[in-house]
C-alpha cells in the first residue's frame, strides 16, 4: 500500500506500508528540482516503545523551517457518561525542524512546550 505523503518545496515525500507479521514503512524523498530519489529517515512514534512509527509529515512550512507532529503519545479517557468506558485518544507532540535539516534526516528539533 502506498501513498504521497505530502508535496512541499519541490520535493515529494511518498511512503509504502508493507502489511505482514510485523508492519514496516518505508519513505521516499523525490527532489523534483533534481530528478533525485532518496530513502526518507524521519519518523515519530505512536505511542512509547510501541513499535508503530509514522513519517514525520510538516503541518506548516515558515520561511527556514516546518512545524511538524514528531510524536503522538496515547492517552487513556473515558466518555462522558455513567459507563466509564475507556477510550484511548492520541495527544500530538509539535516541533520546529530547519527545512535543511529535515530533507537531510536529521532530526535536530526544536520542540514546543506542553
Amino acid at each position: 500500500m502506498g501513498q504521497i505523503d505530502i508535496v512541499l518545496d519541490k520535493n515529494i515525500l511518498f511512503s509504502e506500508m508493507f502489511v505482514g507479521d510485523e508492519d514496516e514503512i518505508t519513505s521516499i524523498r523525490f527532489d523534483l528540482s533534481t530528478g533525485r530519489q532518496t530513502p526518507f529517515t524521519l519518523y515519530g512514534e505512536y505511542g512509547i516503545n510501541t513499535g508503530r512509527l509514522f513519517p514525520i509529515v510538516p503541518s506548516c512550512s515558515l520561511k527556514d523551517e516546518y512545524l511538524a507532529v514528531y510524536k503522538c503519545d496515547f492517552l487513556d479517557a473515558f466518555l462522558g457518561d455513567d459507563s466509564g468506558m475507556p477510550i484511548g485518544i492520541l495527544r500530538p507532540n509539535f516541533t520546529f525542524i530547519s527545512k535543511e535539516s529535515y530533507w537531510s534526516g536529521i532530526p535536530e528539533y526544536n520542540h514546543l512546550k506542553q
